[in-house]
């Protein structure tokens, strides 16, 4: 399970490095976040094959610390997201139904990594078989990526978007 919570923080870092993007190049500023978090992504995705390889060197059981580690990266992973999505919002009016949308698939990519982290929790809590924590999970995680797909679709209209973004930059 500890992979699944490596594949949904990689997926709010990679949404995280989008709206860095944009607004790097709305504001001209350098690339040295991009890069911090691309560094994370690929420390991530070691951990991923290594968890792969051997599942055993990690456990997401309640008396680890490890849920608790995952528990902060989600919550981080989740505040940078949504932070960059309001910098977005406050400094590029025609977008609050992409920023909206968008943060909303946020706000769910992290319920889906918190309920796999905790599905031990869950499980015992409501007295559900394992396999609907899961699903739980995983659904969350569907409904966010229709939600991104209803940001995308906001505009999908704006065509050369990113041209008219950097003549908004006063520093070029």
């Amino acid at each position: 399970y500890a992979n699944v919570a490596n594949l949904y923080l990689i997926s709010l870092l990679v949404i995280t490095i989008g709206a860095e993007s944009f607004l790097r190049i709305l504001q001209g500023r350098p690339a040295h976040v991009v890069r911090i978090l691309t560094a994370i992504i690929v420390g991530l995705t070691i951990l991923f094959i290594t968890f792969l390889v051997k599942d055993e060197i990690v456990s997401l059981e309640m008396s680890s610390p490890v849920p608790i580690i995952y528990t902060v990266a989600t919550l981080v992973a989740m505040y940078l997201s949504l932070s960059k999505m309001w910098q977005i919002k406050k400094r590029v009016d025609f977008m609050p139904g992409f920023v909206n949308y968008l943060s909303i698939s946020i706000i769910l990519i992290g319920v889906a990594a918190l309920t796999n982290i905790y599905y031990e929790f869950f499980i015992d809590l409501f007295n559900l078989p394992e396999y609907q924590a899961v699903y739980f999970s995983h659904f969350a995680f569907y409904i966010a990526m229709s939600f991104l797909f209803l940001a995308f679709g906001k505009v999908s209209h704006l065509g050369g978007m990113l041209e008219e973004v950097k003549n908004l930059n006063p520093h070029r």
